[in-house]
């Protein structure tokens, strides 16, 4: 049974549930000083594993500030931190809309076209956020929102590496959390650059074109030697649906070796608006039928 929320976190009046994830939950809440309505995230300062609550308290609180420098229209803004009883809040901006996450869960995949905007406006957040230092790491459907003008906000900078972005993928063999959007490097324990970011957008899109994961693994042994080894996209019945320049693109932002991938969040984003604006999308499966019906009535 879940518990009732907080009447209050901080200064802010909690007014209702709006979800809950890994990392913890978020409420739609008050600020009765500046009058507005905002979003505030919880997280038990469990969840900062290896640190004691005070070290805990100030990396979180580190974090935060350099991501609360990133002033951008793809980037969900966050306006406060801090730290109450067992828990640590970050009270941002309140996105009215949903998550990506919750429109794939729904299947209420996007066309093409409107996928390859969706992840370029997610790359224009990434390309601000990468020239001024911070990787997000944590890349995957539920932290791209999606508001009611159709505009794309990406959330949670800074969160998964304030908490400790270690994800623990051995515990019980399972996979939790978004390992399956997690770059090779990551699956190392590599030190990481932007990269990471753009291998996970890599894998949203896959998802959104091809309506399936890449590494569809149900257990972490599984899902760690897939990302390590495996080409999602070998399989000529993967590609079927979709046209060779999208195929490409996609094995470019899913390079394993990071050297060889896509070089930064500029580049993906143009070039996923290039191919979405050039028509060219669909593959062999989808334009056949097409093609046929124009020579029978010439």
């Amino acid at each position: 049974m879940s518990s009732s929320p907080p009447e209050s976190v901080g200064r802010y009046r909690i007014l209702s549930e709006v979800g809950r994830g890994a990392m913890g939950t978020v409420y739609r809440a008050e600020d009765p000083r500046l009058g507005r309505v905002v979003a505030v995230k919880m997280i038990a300062a469990a969840a900062a594993a290896g640190h004691d609550r005070a070290e805990a308290v100030a990396r979180f609180e580190r974090e935060a500030r350099v991501a609360a420098r990133l002033l951008h229209p793809n980037v969900v803004a966050i306006h406060d931190v801090g730290a109450e009883a067992d828990s640590l809040y970050l009270v941002m901006e309140l996105v009215e809309g949903e998550s990506l996450a919750l429109r794939l869960a729904r299947g209420e995949f996007p066309a093409p076209e409107r996928a390859l905007e969706i992840a370029a406006q997610a790359a224009d957040a990434l390309a601000a956020a990468h020239e001024a230092g911070v990787v997000h790491r944590d890349i995957k459907p539920a932290n791209l929102l999606v508001d009611r003008l159709g505009r794309v906000k990406v959330s949670d900078f800074g969160v998964a590496k304030a908490v400790g972005e270690k994800t623990d993928l051995t515990r019980t063999g399972m996979m939790v959390g978004s390992p399956a959007y997690m770059a090779p490097e990551q699956v190392k324990g590599m030190p990481l650059d932007g990269r990471c970011d753009l291998f996970s957008l890599g894998v949203v899109l896959f998802e959104m074109l091809l309506h399936r994961k890449p590494f569809p693994a149900d257990t972490v042994t599984t899902l760690v030697y897939q990302i390590l080894h495996e080409d999602p996209l070998e399989k000529p019945s993967t590609t079927s649906t979709i046209s060779d320049e999208l195929a490409l693109f996609l094995r470019w932002t899913l390079a394993k070796d990071r050297e060889q991938r896509i070089p930064d969040a500029r580049t993906f984003a143009a070039r996923a608006r290039q191919l979405a604006s050039s028509g060219a999308l669909a593959g062999a499966a989808q334009t056949a039928p097409t093609e046929l019906l124009a020579r029978s009535v010439a």
